[in-house]
Order: structure tokens, then sequence, then C-alpha cells
């Protein structure tokens, strides 16, 4: 018989059920540790890779940027094709200021999933710590050209303009 903590124990926010191969997994959402996560300790199936990447987007907001890398790069192993997964371990590397690490895994991202803008952005953030102005200013132009968000649009443009003095 499998023990489970006492739900007592959590500051639960939702129970999610599913199936996978004809077996019932069940996640709970808890905000004790890293705020909205996924906790692994009930049935996160080794197949669910997007559970690792939603933990450890949470664990980034917490700037707990090893747990996060350590999580993205569980999400890889199950599925190295998710290209969410990259940027997010890239953007943990970026803030721990291993920007080649960092701009491997944003490149990673982009040859996956060249249609998001986020992850020219985050590139261009780590090219810019690092001199590199010429890749940054074209990793900014194609950010702004898929950007739907016109917060972060003013921002490449306004990192753009600072590039360019």
């Amino acid at each position: 018989m499998k023990s489970y903590p006492n739900i007592s124990d959590i500051n639960l926010i939702s129970v999610m059920f599913f199936n996978v191969k004809s077996e019932t997994k069940w996640l709970i959402w808890d905000t004790s540790e890293t705020g909205y996560v996924l906790q692994t300790w009930l049935h996160i199936d080794d197949g669910l890779a997007m559970a690792y990447v939603d933990r450890a987007a949470g664990r980034l907001n917490k700037e707990k940027w090893d747990s996060a890398i350590a999580d993205c790069s569980r999400a890889i192993e199950l599925d190295p094709n998710l290209a969410v997964a990259y940027n997010n371990r890239g953007w943990a590397y970026f803030n721990k200021g291993q920007h080649d690490s960092a701009i491997a895994d944003f490149s990673r991202a982009i040859e996956l999933d060249p249609s998001v803008a986020t992850f020219y952005g985050n590139r261009a953030s780590a090219y810019e710590e690092q001199g590199k102005k010429a890749e940054a200013l074209a990793d900014l132009q194609q950010c702004i050209a898929l950007s739907l968000d016109p917060r972060f649009t003013e921002w490449a443009r306004n990192t753009m303009q600072k590039l360019s003095k």
C-alpha cells in the first residue's frame, strides 16, 4: 500500500486527475515550497515532461535556479524536443551568470520553435551581457517581428536603442 503525506500538511490549491496509459495519475498543486507548482511526491509520471517544466517555472519565480535547472533537465530527458524546457533552463543559467550555457539553451529552444519572441529576447539579453551587440540586435529585431505583447515589443525597442548608442 502506498503512503501519501497528510493532505493537511500542504496548502492545497487544486488536484488534477487524468489518465495516462490506463492508469489514473494525480497531481497536487502546492504553494508551500515554490508557489503554484506541482508536487513530485504524488505520481508525477516520468512521461509528463511538462509537469517538470511547470514546477521549474515556479522555482524560477522564487529564484531557485539550481532546482529549476534540475527540473528542466529532467523534462529535456523525457522530451528532448520541448522548447520551453530549454528556454526556462536557459533563463536559470542566465540568472546564475552562466551566459554560454544560457545561450546554448536559448538557441536550442529557437531551433525547436522559431516562432516564440521570448526565446529571442532571452538570448538577446545573454548576448548583451557578453558584449555581443550585433547578435543581441539581430535577436531583438526578430523578437519585435514576432511579439504580440506591446510591453515586450517596447522593451525590445528600448534595449535596441540602448545597444545602438
